[in-house]
């Protein structure tokens, strides 16, 4: 029996330089937000996505009931909190970080090394989170996002499988028998 679905969620163009209380796990972040991150995850940075509040606008209204979550408001921990949505639509930054030749990294857990990028992200900053959510982190979570897609500079085979694998375990949680697909 599949669980009962949330409202649909349209998360788009998050404010990647927002900050809100510092990222720090001396200060009472969460000690699994701290460990959760690859080695490199400290060197991005990203660019505001044009067009990507307009698509976010644009398609509220077609999914009756839609929560739209822009600027701000589209943080890392909104996206977590949310229980099996009815359909849930990220217009945002994806990552994937290449292993460096000869460095421990190649031991590191793929998840880690991959994710998307929500509002904080740049400062490292978003509450209690980083703006950061990672594949292990999505993996873990109930959101029931079954079906993800990518923009060309991601479509990476090694960047869609990881997510798509977390997208695909998360949605599983949730009852949703979808799959990953790319756009």
């Amino acid at each position: 029996r599949l669980p009962a679905r949330g409202p649909a969620v349209v998360l788009a163009n998050p404010q990647f330089a927002s900050t809100g209380a510092t990222a720090n796990p001396a200060k009472g972040q969460p000690a699994q937000a701290a460990s959760a991150r690859s080695v490199d995850a400290a060197t991005l940075t990203f660019a505001p996505l044009p067009g990507a509040e307009t698509e976010g606008r644009d398609l509220k209204p077609l999914l009756p009931g839609a929560v739209l979550l822009t600027g701000a408001a589209a943080t890392e921990s909104a996206l977590k909190a949310l229980r099996a949505p009815r359909v849930l639509h990220l217009a945002t930054h994806g990552f994937f970080l290449a292993d460096a030749a000869g460095t421990r990294v190649r031991s590191e857990n793929p998840l880690l090394r991959s994710g998307l990028a929500l509002a904080g992200a740049n400062a490292k900053a978003s509450g209690a989170e980083d703006g950061l959510l990672t594949g292990l982190e999505a993996a873990g979570s109930t959101c029931g996002a079954p079906n993800s897609s990518c923009c060309r500079r991601a479509r990476r085979a090694s960047a869609r499988s990881t997510m798509a694998t977390a997208c695909t375990a998360c949605a599983g949680r949730s009852g949703w028998p979808g799959r990953a697909r790319r756009s």
